[in-house]
């Protein structure tokens, strides 16, 4: 890990999960973004990130929550940056899986992150290791 890279719309993102595996080519569309999630404590979640898989195809699937999202520098692919946290998926965008875990969940090609600064900002004292 390098250190940590801010979203912003146009950047590339590839999320790292259990059941989705890493996968790229994910374009952030818009920051900013609040969300009401009835089923996660709160409801409401603010700063978001929303980000679309090109192709339309897996980007993320149930039980990927909390996997970190990487941004990785197209100038030199051994410098990766964390970016934020997997936190959401839009049911409306759901697509055959193209990850580890085959059966039974449900995978979107629209998703939503938490950027590190909400992240650090619920638990503080989070940090970064690089090297």
């Amino acid at each position: 890990m390098t250190g940590t890279q801010n979203f912003h719309v146009g950047l590339l993102v590839c999320p790292s999960s259990a059941y989705s595996a890493t996968n790229c080519n994910i374009r952030v569309i818009t920051v900013g973004v609040t969300l009401n999630i009835p089923s996660v404590p709160g409801g409401f979640h603010f700063g978001m990130v929303r980000a679309e898989q090109r192709a339309f195809i897996n980007a993320i699937s149930e039980g990927d929550s909390d996997g970190p999202v990487e941004v990785v520098n197209p100038s030199g692919n051994t410098q990766v940056y964390a970016a934020g946290m997997a936190s959401a998926h839009d049911n409306g965008t759901s697509v055959p899986c193209t990850g580890h875990v085959n059966a039974g969940r449900t995978r979107a090609w629209r998703i939503y992150h938490s950027p590190w600064s909400n992240v650090i900002a619920a638990f503080p004292g989070m940090t970064i290791v690089t090297g």
